[in-house]
């Protein structure tokens, strides 16, 4: 499959195209962690973003390691791979990074928030 992409020219990251933006906020659990980051001081750690997670999920408290580890080995990484964050896995801490206004105006107009 083509994907058709272009790269932010002020520090050549690569930016999603938008068949990959729908993908990327397609997920709930992306939704909230993506509202997470943008509402809150970075870094933040992998428990402090499950926790707010299993929150807003109305999930059990005991299905806060399952989410970890969903975030862990799926979600943060596809979202570092597409350049919404920055996950360290080393140290399990996650930044965003919405410096790129064509990310932060997709998922705001993805999840109906603006601001």
């Amino acid at each position: 499959m083509v994907t058709n992409t272009h790269t932010n020219h002020h520090d050549d990251t690569r930016v999603p195209s938008t068949s990959e933006l729908f993908s990327i906020y397609g997920h709930h659990q992306r939704r909230i962690a993506l509202r997470y980051l943008l509402d809150h001081e970075c870094p933040v750690s992998l428990d402090e973003l499950a926790t707010f997670v299993v929150e807003h999920e109305a999930v059990c408290t005991d299905d806060r390691r399952c989410v970890s580890i969903e975030l862990h080995h799926n979600h943060l990484p596809r979202l570092d791979c597409h350049g919404c964050i920055e996950y360290d896995i080393d140290t399990n801490t996650v930044e965003r990074a919405f410096d790129d206004p064509t990310l932060k105006t997709a998922f705001e107009r993805a999840t109906g928030t603006f601001g």
